[in-house]
């Protein structure tokens, strides 16, 4: 008889599903009570009878209500279906819960056999409709609910397992395996908040194989609780040293969220544990060459290489190492090598090209790039990342009052939107240098384009250039006056350089233009706040907030008004919202850290001043992470 009550999803290693069906125990079984109407009294000889009549009496009057079997169904029959079940004799068992379910249709144990019987034979919707019937007769019954929910995943009847399945746990809250299914429908379903909550319940009732503390992990990473992954994960990765594919999966995890300095030990012991792991290998390399150890990086790819796995992907990395080595001519042909060998891929002529480009041979790294274009550069593996750019300076003295136009090139106008786009990709990886570069072409091709002045002004801010990038801001709204974007960004380039009055004149500009853009009200909250202006600033973060209410960073910023204003308690509520909602933000932590320590409240105070230095040494580890508190300072 197949075991709904283990039924469980889940990504994790090889062993993962053995270690869970161990942990869980068999079906249990529905108990049947011979008593009619579920009472029993040994020393009552003529209380059956009593409540018989009871019964037969209320029937015909009351239709809608559900009364209890005139008469049980046979123990020993229930006992033989299931010894039918547990033989794989389904049609038997069919037959003879059918002859039940006819005698005594209020029997639930009876229709939970028969749906279970039902699902054997993968007749989804007769099993679904007989355990909805056991559960109705039954409704406290967590067994019945928790077979359901796992029948109705079978069905593909998602949202009913769901809530099958949610009830069950309510009802009996140590269902392990059933905790941990529910964790990873939401998490499949991308509901990470509900995912996380039932993980950690499997977790703390005591499931604690590897593929929970894997899900639990990529739980955090997708909700962004850097910390809690890092904590998380490492468990697994202490409790699993000799697997190395558990290294390499949750190496993968920390890599793909930009963790670099935490993915590189368990890629290391991945490839230490097995050589002949040719993804181990790539992503060892790949995290050293990040990482700016161009040593340690070229000697994995020369042991790649040296077992025969000179694929199209290790000399493209390779290339990009000895660039990196300033081997300029070693990586040049290596990368014209792989064109060579692969011409209709766009990897190789997409990192040769910046490589031209950051040496200055600015015609033939285009040649490449556009060449790139036309090749599925989607698809492409860009490795090479340039050190330095010059994309920005030559945007700002362009723009100088004094400045020689360029004249625009032949067909500029599709080939700058290639630029553009191009750099745009590269932005949204945060690779600014790259983007800077790319966009700099975009704007010489096509000088009067707000866009691609606001996105190169946008790269240039996070390479630190500010004066560069006000005035790239400037000329996109002077192109385009109804340029929202660009009057946000103005000011908080404004806002950088310390020009409060300008800042939030841009900001009120945008508000104009762009009303319902909750941003727009945060960010001129923080100069305003930043002048003293407290009133004001706590009008526009409540207006942040009516537009944006799950917004973390906003609670937060209203906490600092409250506690300004002398309002500790509801700043410490506001505080605490915020890490509700967006656990990830090492602010709150700091203030309550600062609240608590003033109160003297010394262990608490302590607690939030570690999370929040660990929250925010992980955060500027992060490229991403580390853009997004910049764009919230």
């Amino acid at each position: 008889m197949k075991n709904y009550a283990a039924r469980s999803t889940f990504i994790a290693s090889p062993n993962s599903k053995a270690e869970l069906s161990a942990s869980l125990r068999p079906v249990v079984r529905v108990r049947h009570s011979l008593a009619p109407c579920g009472l029993r009294h040994p020393r009552s000889a003529l209380w059956v009878p009593v409540c018989l009549c009871l019964c037969v009496l209320i029937l015909p009057l009351r239709r809608d209500v559900r009364a209890c079997p005139q008469r049980g169904a046979d123990p020993q029959q229930i006992e033989q279906a299931r010894h039918y079940l547990d033989a794989g004799q389904s049609q038997r068992a069919e037959a003879l819960l059918k002859e039940i379910v006819e005698s005594n249709p209020a029997s639930s144990e009876a229709h939970h056999l028969l749906g279970l019987c039902y699902a054997q034979e993968h007749r989804f919707p007769e099993a679904i409709a007989h355990l909805e019937k056991a559960t109705n007769l039954r409704p406290e019954s967590p067994e019945t609910l928790r077979d359901l929910g796992n029948v109705c995943l079978e069905a593909h009847e998602r949202e009913k397992a769901i809530s099958a399945l949610t009830r069950s746990v309510t009802l009996k809250p140590d269902q392990t395996a059933t905790q941990y299914t529910l964790g990873m429908l939401f998490l499949e379903t991308g509901r990470n908040q509900e995912a996380a909550v039932y993980l950690e319940l499997a977790r703390a009732h005591g499931l604690k194989h590897s593929g929970v503390l894997l899900n639990l992990g990529r739980v955090y990473l997708n909700l962004h609780r850097t910390d809690d992954a890092v904590d998380t994960l490492g468990e697994l990765l202490q409790a699993s040293q000799g697997d190395w594919r558990i290294q390499l999966d949750v190496g993968k995890m920390f890599f793909d969220n930009f963790l670099y300095e935490s993915a590189k030990p368990p890629l290391m012991r991945a490839w230490e544990l097995n050589r002949a792991s040719y993804e181990a290998g790539v992503y060892t390399a790949l995290v050293h060459y990040l990482l700016g150890e161009q040593a340690e990086s070229l000697a994995v790819l020369l042991e790649l290489r040296e077992k025969r796995n000179r694929t199209v992907e290790v000399e493209n990395l390779l290339g990009a190492v000895y660039a990196k080595m300033g081997q300029t001519e070693d990586a040049a042909r290596i990368l014209n090598g792989v064109i060579k060998e692969a011409p209709d891929r766009s990897d190789a002529y997409f990192n040769l090209g910046l490589i031209l480009l950051e040496k200055g041979n600015r015609e033939e790294a285009m040649t490449l790039l556009e060449r790139a274009g036309t090749l599925q550069p989607n698809n492409a593996k860009v490795f090479y990342i340039p050190a330095t750019q010059n994309g920005c300076a030559a945007a700002r003295r362009s723009l100088e009052p004094n400045a020689n136009p360029v004249p625009k090139q032949q067909a500029s106008s599709a080939r700058a939107d290639f630029y553009l786009q191009l750099g745009k990709a590269f932005e949204h990886r945060f690779h600014y240098t790259s983007a800077a570069e790319l966009l700099e072409i975009a704007r010489e091709l096509d000088p009067d384009n707000p866009e691609t002045l606001l996105m190169l002004g946008v790269s240039c801010y996070n390479l630190d250039d500010l004066p560069g990038s006000l005035e790239m801001f400037l000329r996109a709204i002077s192109l385009r006056p109804d340029f929202e974007n660009g009057y946000y960004f103005l000011g908080n380039t404004y806002a950088s350089l310390g020009k409060d009055r300008e800042a939030i004149d841009a900001y009120r500009k945008a508000i104009d233009l762009a009303p319902r853009n909750a941003s727009y009200y945060y960010r001129l909250g923080k100069v305003l706040f930043r002048d003293g202006k407290t009133d004001e600033s706590l009008a526009a973060y409540k207006a942040a907030l009516s537009l944006s209410p799950s917004d973390g960073a906003t609670h937060s910023a209203i906490g600092r008004v409250y506690l300004r204003l002398k309002e500790d308690d509801r700043a410490v509520s506001e505080f605490q919202e915020a890490i509700r909602l967006s656990p990830e933000l090492p602010e709150p932590y700091y203030h309550l850290a600062q609240y608590y320590a003033r109160k003297g409240r010394r262990d608490e105070a302590q607690r939030f001043s570690e999370t929040f230095v660990r929250k925010t040494a992980l955060t500027r580890k992060t490229p991403g992470q580390y853009a997004y508190v910049r764009a919230r300072e």
